[in-house]
């Protein structure tokens, strides 16, 4: 019959949480010719750290670990969505400076046909006064259209982590 402290130490043996002591025999030899040898063997372990005391550390860092990776895809969609945006207004902005500069070709040859006209005689001042406000514009559009191509550029660079 064993005592009251039987189950309480066979529990522990389980768990693997307190210090053991082992003893044993085995018998051995080292070659044909020789005789058996017996040997005592000494077993000792000591846990220095159980499952318990660290168990709140590594919920603390399984629940970060989690939280990082979902930040992490979180960011991810972020970039690819800036990305997405950029190639579209780089795309928008590169459409645009071909029809200002065409829009300013036309505006100086019309400027300078009225010119010509104006000085013979053909045209009033206001037509004249008219065709340079009309090329103004033009440059004006014109300058407007490279400086948003640009920055349409930079933006795309900056998505994609492209130093200047």
């Amino acid at each position: 019959r064993l005592g009251p402290n039987h189950s309480r130490s066979r529990r522990c043996h389980r768990c693997h949480r307190c210090p053991e002591l082992g003893i044993g025999t085995t018998r051995q030899r080292t070659d044909f010719t020789k005789p058996w040898e017996q040997l005592v063997l000494l077993r000792v372990r000591i846990p220095f750290g159980g499952d318990n005391r660290n168990l709140p550390r590594i919920s603390a860092a399984n629940a970060e670990l989690a939280e990082t990776l979902a930040a992490r895809a979180q960011s991810a969609a972020r970039i690819e969505a800036e990305a997405a945006s950029a190639e579209r207004e780089m795309q928008a902005a590169g459409g645009v400076v071909p029809l200002a500069e065409a829009r300013l070709a036309l505006a100086r040859d019309t400027h300078e046909l009225v010119a010509r006209g104006f000085k013979a005689g053909e045209f009033d001042l206001t037509t004249r006064l008219r065709a340079e406000r009309e090329l103004r514009d033009a440059e004006l559009t014109r300058s407007r259209a490279v400086i948003e191509s640009g920055r349409a550029n930079s933006r795309l660079k900056q998505a994609y982590g492209v130093l200047p």
